[in-house]
């Protein structure tokens, strides 16, 4: 093991609406699904799926079309402070991905 420590990066879905969709893409789009119950820096409990920053950035950008209400965690390292991650500055039009429910 090289001790090389990398950024990880959590979505905490708050409704089912959102979890189901979040579910379906990472499934349809060969993702690994990790989930992770974790504390966050405001003291409550979160279910969160641990994945990378680009399904991050689309979960965002998502948001306002969708609906989703999510919150972003990132950690530096397995063991790192959990940290509410907040987006800034202006949106990039992407393709979302369109996935039956």
């Amino acid at each position: 093991m090289s001790g090389k420590k990398e950024t990880q990066w959590f979505i905490a879905v708050l409704d089912a609406n959102t979890n189901e969709w979040l579910a379906k893409y990472l499934a349809e789009n060969a993702k690994e699904v990790f989930t992770e119950n974790l504390v966050g820096p405001d003291g409550k409990d979160y279910q969160c799926y641990r994945t990378d920053h680009a399904t991050i950035s689309l979960v965002n950008k998502s948001s306002g079309q969708f609906g989703f209400k999510t919150v972003f965690f990132s950690r530096y390292g397995q063991y790192g402070k959990l940290q509410k991650w907040i987006f800034e500055g202006k949106k990039k039009k992407i393709k979302i991905p369109q996935v039956k429910l």
